[in-house]
Order: structure tokens, then C-alpha cells, then sequence
């Protein structure tokens, strides 16, 4: 999961480096604002960590993709089967990234 906002200025994506779960946990570790400077036009800001917004790891998914499609051809290389359990490691990964996401953009803090 990353996390990243939007610069006020620019209006380009700004990735938090975070590996916070939920948003109280988010906030336990930097506090209820969080100062961000952007790389594309240098503006230091308070973003509120309501404004944070997840999305699902692009690395983490196409790892996943690659991994079960490199199981799926050892099993069908070695064994000769087609192991559809292998193919099925993207999916569960993806479901897993897809609910962390919902949960930390669900809940907002007040």
C-alpha cells in the first residue's frame, strides 16, 4: 500500500515514505498534520492526515504477477501439471492490497 497526497500548488502526487497500516496508526507516528515538501515545485505544506489517501503497491502486485506466473511454469516444467494455486497468489495478494486501501481511506479521523 502507498500513501500520498496532493500538492496544493502543482497539483502532482506527493508519496509519503510510510509504512502505516491505518490512519490512527498514521497518526501516532507523525501527529494529526504532516509537513510535505514537494520535488516538482519545492513548497513546504501542512497536509491534514485526513487528506492522505492509499492506493494499492504497483511493485507489490506485479511482483505477485511475476512470482505465480514463474510457479505456475516450474510446476508445469517439473511435474507437468498446471497448478492453478500458483495463479492464484496474484489474486489473493491483490484482494489483500485491495482491503488494506479500503480500510485506510474508509476511516477519517475528526
Amino acid at each position: 500500500m502507498q500513501l500520498y497526497t496532493t500538492c496544493q500548488g502543482c497539483g502532482k502526487h506527493i508519496v509519503l515514505k510510510s509504512n502505516a497500516v491505518t490512519r490512527p496508526e498514521l497518526r501516532k507516528r507523525v501527529g494529526e498534520y504532516v509537513e510535505i515538501a514537494c520535488s516538482h515545485c519545492f513548497i513546504k505544506e501542512q497536509v491534514h492526515i485526513n487528506d492522505i489517501i492509499a492506493r494499492p503497491s504497483g511493485v507489490i502486485l506485479w511482483s505477485a504477477m511475476i512470482l505465480g506466473l514463474v510457479l505456475a511454469f516450474y510446476l508445469w516444467w517439473t511435474f507437468n501439471i498446471f497448478s492453478l494455486i500458483s495463479l492464484g497468489l496474484p489474486f489473493l495478494i491483490w484482494r489483500n492490497q485491495a482491503k488494506k486501501t479500503h480500510t485506510f481511506n474508509d476511516y477519517k479521523i475528526y
